[in-house]
């Protein structure tokens, strides 16, 4: 698919492409970079896009798709922003043995900021008892 070809398919699509990213994102400038990052994908993959048969419904669940891992990506950063820094730690540590335990609680930190909300629930209380 040349570049005209491209342009000519994505071109009349790129404004229902940014109603679908700000449906879901209610940002303008994060739905911009969504449609960008998708029409980028659908450039990367146009060998493929042209053998698809309904090329409108393939390029909206494209951008559907980078808004939907945007959101995730919103998510995890929301919860990862843990201050492990004021967590005591035992006072026998050696810095390097401080610097992996910190590294440990980082990762766990990451790890529970990504499950369900019923289940970061159930994590949280269960850390408290």
């Amino acid at each position: 698919m040349t570049e005209r070809q491209f342009n000519t398919l994505t071109g009349p699509l790129h404004r229902k492409m940014y109603a679908c990213a700000m449906m879901l994102l209610r940002d303008e400038d994060e739905a911009a970079d969504c449609v960008q990052d998708a029409l980028i994908r659908l450039w990367e993959s146009r060998s493929r896009l042209a053998e698809i048969e309904k090329p409108e419904a393939y390029c909206l669940t494209a951008v559907k798709r980078q808004a939907l891992d945007a959101i995730r990506r919103r998510g995890r950063m929301q919860e990862s922003n843990v201050d492990i820094s004021n967590i005591d730690l035992p006072g026998s540590l050696t810095p390097h043995d401080e610097a992996v335990a910190r590294d440990d609680l980082r990762l766990a930190c990451q790890l529970i900021g990504q499950l369900a909300p019923r289940q970061r629930e159930v994590v949280e209380l269960s850390a408290l008892s």
